[in-house]
């Protein structure tokens, strides 16, 4: 991991975990969880568990997919590569098709004025 982003990952890391817990149940499959929505909505997806002893197993991949079959739901997991790249070659094992999305990171000395931004020359 590039320490010089290890606390935007840190962030992205605690976001993606937070952001389901509020419109979803919490499902533990070995290093996995498994945010499944309560009520109507876009459905959620599983991931790393944050402080986890270990690194996702294909056991854990194939009892959360298992688990999204029998829910009715897409066989979706989301991760950032940079904190858990072990992930990888594990979703892939599983025959799962993984789209690499990189991250991008805006430099913050690289934005403009907001004050400025209605100006016009």
């Amino acid at each position: 991991m590039d320490p010089a982003h290890k606390g935007l990952f840190d962030r992205l890391e605690h976001f993606y975990d937070s952001v389901p817990r509020d419109a979803a149940r919490v499902e533990e499959h070995g290093a996995l969880v498994l945010f499944v929505r309560d009520g109507a909505g876009f459905p959620f997806y599983a991931r790393p568990r944050p402080g986890a002893p270990a690194p996702p197993s294909l056991a854990d991949v194939n009892a959360v997919r298992e688990r999204q079959r029998e829910l009715g739901l897409p066989e979706a997991f989301e991760w950032v590569h940079e904190t858990t790249p072990e992930f990888l070659p594990v979703a892939r094992s599983a025959g799962l098709s993984v789209l690499e999305a990189p991250l991008m990171v805006l430099d913050p000395q690289a934005l403009p004025d907001p004050a400025t931004l209605g100006d016009v020359p």
